[in-house]
């Protein structure tokens, strides 16, 4: 039986991105968060489609139901381009082609093009240091940073990615981004500017069969 889903006056930061709220607020998202509109192009094109089937891709995922799969990780939508075609495409029953929806990681990607973008034209020099285009940037933290470092994310900030802390460093971070409510964790002036750089970490991860390092910089 599907559950009834959240109503708006039920959702605060508090709860915006837990599930059954999340079907509303992921689409409503600046009722949150504070965001600014970007307006498509004119010249938006309508990407080809060369669709494949779902047995083929549940043989490939190695899945028996893709929708069940899909229904129980609380997904939203899911599209796939292959070769420059809309391959696949799912949506919920909850979900709204005519909405907005948030892109949570996909906006580092966008970020990166706009980037590349201000390079070319020349109004934007990624060896710069941060605090080089954000003078109230701390040293510490991202300010001593180069726009590089960031674009590469090899910039180390002290903090550990426990989605589940409430205390600590990382808790701070979600403050100060106003994804959380401010609390005794951060005050209400944390922000980004005063989040402290760590040491410098290095990962190790398997790739394709070779060990790989990760550096990850933490500018002092």
């Amino acid at each position: 039986m599907p559950r009834t889903l959240s109503t708006r006056e039920l959702i605060s930061l508090q709860n915006w991105r837990e599930r059954l709220h999340s079907c509303f607020s992921f689409h409503n998202v600046r009722e949150f968060v504070g965001t600014q509109q970007i307006n498509k192009s004119e010249n938006a094109r309508h990407l080809p489609v060369d669709l494949i089937s779902k047995p083929e891709l549940q043989r490939a995922a190695e899945l028996a139901s893709l929708d069940d799969f899909l229904i129980e990780t609380e997904t939203d939508a899911l599209a796939i381009l292959k070769n420059g075609c809309l391959a696949f495409d799912w949506r919920a029953d909850h979900y709204s082609s005519e909405k907005p929806h948030i892109v949570f990681s996909i906006s580092k990607s966008i970020t990166g093009m706009l980037a590349g973008q201000l390079q070319h034209v020349g109004l934007l020099n990624p060896d710069r240091l941060v605090r080089d285009y954000l003078p109230d940037m701390l040293p510490e933290g991202y300010g001593g940073c180069t726009v590089q470092h960031l674009l590469d994310m090899q910039a180390a900030i002290d903090f550990d990615e426990n989605y589940l802390d409430t205390t600590g460093a990382y808790v701070r971070y979600r403050i100060a981004t106003m994804w959380n409510p401010p609390s005794d964790a951060a005050p209400k002036d944390e922000d980004l500017r005063t989040l402290d750089s760590g040491y410098a970490h290095i990962w190790k991860c398997k790739c394709l069969g070779k060990r790989r390092v990760l550096r990850t910089i933490a500018p002092r």
